[in-house]
């Protein structure tokens, strides 16, 4: 049992980082970058990095290195698998105003920001 918790840990350490690498990009800052592009809030954004069924897998975990953090770590995710997954759920929207939208796998309107579809 020993053996099988250590390569556990060892396997759990394989993907966590010391910094973001550079083509990875963090949750704060993908929600301003979709917030900016779409007109998405924050919760839209975790909606669709962590519930949306064809939500991108994140690439790793980044080691919080202030001190006061004390080890903690926080999901980065691959822009290229962000940027194709909210154009993907973007396009999968159905307008109902200029600045509002449905989405089947989310209940109620969301601010989005693009042309309202005749």
């Amino acid at each position: 049992i020993d053996r099988i918790e250590r390569r556990v840990e060892v396997i759990a350490e394989q993907r966590v980082w010391d910094h973001c690498p550079q083509n990875c990009i963090p949750l704060g800052r993908i929600q301003a970058e979709m917030n900016k592009t779409y007109g998405l809030s924050g919760p839209m954004v975790s909606f669709v990095l962590r519930q949306w069924p064809n939500q991108p897998n994140h690439a790793g975990m980044v080691r919080n290195g202030h001190e006061e953090a004390k080890g903690s770590q926080y999901i980065v995710w691959s822009k290229s698998l962000v940027t194709a997954a909210f154009k993907r759920f973007v396009s999968e929207c159905q307008m109902v105003s200029a600045t509002q939208a449905t989405h089947r796998y989310f209940e109620g309107r969301f601010r989005l920001v693009q042309k309202v579809k005749s």
